[in-house]
């Protein structure tokens, strides 16, 4: 069943951006291609927390649950979410804490290099959390909330992207975002919501005409948003 692979070529895509933007912090791969340019422009950070975080989905999704596997997915988790919490404190406290700086120093005058995105970095929190809860496959109840939120978040940054609209200016914490990783983090969900842990959940008729509805309003409110935002520019022009 396709069901049943769409995780795993979710990891390979995942793993590929990951490696291929950290191949561009070392080489001139932003000269070859406009997509290659693109996805090497990724922060480092953001590119090691996907390598883990797809490392961790893959061992969430195994059939063979080795001890080896969900100890490394169990690892890789915890590393998303360590590295999106020291560098939430970075942002808020303003204290460098090196993370920014520990393999990438000092390229393109940059202080902060490596640094992942404001808001990227609060989606990689609740993705480690997510996998977290996966690799343990009960109590999943967290995960149902926090998925929709991830998901609907990135797709709010890459219809900014794709609308042309900009409608996020007024808010650089998540404008700053990279399309690439918003895409990356909406794969991720995808990956995440086909997994095996959550094969089992089902839901009923009533619950699945509530979600329609939610997401339902939660485009039209994105749209209205966008042709509001729109209207504000061309008034003020």
């Amino acid at each position: 069943m396709i069901r049943n692979y769409i995780t795993d070529v979710i990891v390979v895509a995942i793993v590929t951006v990951g490696v291929i933007a950290i191949g561009g912090w070392f080489s001139d791969m932003e000269k070859i291609r406009p997509v290659l340019a693109s996805i090497a422009s990724t922060k480092f950070n953001t590119a090691i927390c996907l390598i883990f975080s797809a490392i961790a989905l893959y061992a969430a999704n195994s059939k063979t649950k080795s001890r080896i596997l969900s100890g490394l997915g169990v690892s890789c988790a915890w590393a998303v979410i360590i590295i999106a919490s020291l560098t939430l404190t970075e942002y808020i406290t303003g204290i460098k804490l090196g993370i920014d700086q520990a393999i990438v120093n000092d390229l393109g005058g940059d202080a902060n290099p490596g640094r992942i995105e404001l808001f990227a970095c609060l989606m990689f929190l609740m993705v480690g959390i997510i996998l977290v809860r996966l690799q343990r496959s009960t109590s999943l109840l967290l995960v149902q909330i926090l998925l929709p939120l991830v998901f609907f978040a990135s797709v709010f940054i890459t219809f900014n992207y794709i609308s042309g609209l900009r409608y996020l200016e007024s808010m650089p914490f998540a404008v700053n975002t990279a399309l690439t990783t918003a895409l990356s983090i909406i794969a991720l969900c995808i990956g995440i919501f086909y997994s095996r842990p959550l094969h089992n959940i089902t839901f009923s008729f009533e619950k699945k005409i509530a979600a329609y509805f939610a997401v339902t309003i939660l485009l039209v409110g994105i749209v209205f948003f966008s042709f509001s935002a729109n209207n504000q520019k061309l008034i003020a022009s």
